[in-house]
């Protein structure tokens, strides 16, 4: 039987949640939004993403709000029901992460090189050749 993969991209909300289960399990979640839909009504889903024992722990220390993560995956829907409400979250069961960099903010885009500095400029590949 094959199981269902997904991969999402985007930046945590808040930091990740380390836990340990009765049982010693190290369990570390985190969520994770996607946006489908067009540019004028876009649709936002907020994943919940949970990494298990020995990954959980080396990762959670690095997971930050802001970060910029790719979760690759075995999706899962979770029904819950509070306070008399019924509803479903969509959770990810992590089996790689990729860490891709924080959220630019508006200040460190503003940021001016120091006085006397020249602005970094990035060197692409290729680019040392002469035509």
């Amino acid at each position: 039987m094959q199981l269902p993969f997904i991969a999402i991209r985007g930046n945590l909300g808040k930091d990740a949640e380390l836990n340990y289960t009765p049982q010693g399990k190290a369990v570390c979640k985190f969520s994770v939004p996607s946006k489908t839909g067009s540019k004028d009504k876009p649709v936002v889903t907020w994943w919940t993403v949970t990494l298990w024992e020995k990954y959980g722990e080396t990762m959670a220390p690095l997971l930050t709000k802001g970060k910029g993560v790719i979760v690759f995956g075995t999706p899962s829907v979770r029904a819950w029901e509070a306070n008399g409400k019924k509803g479903m979250s969509p959770e990810i069961t992590c089996k790689q992460l990729v860490l891709i960099g924080e959220r630019q903010t508006a200040s460190k885009q503003e940021q001016e090189p120091e006085q006397g500095q020249e602005p970094e400029q990035e060197k692409l590949p290729g680019s040392d050749v002469p035509f």
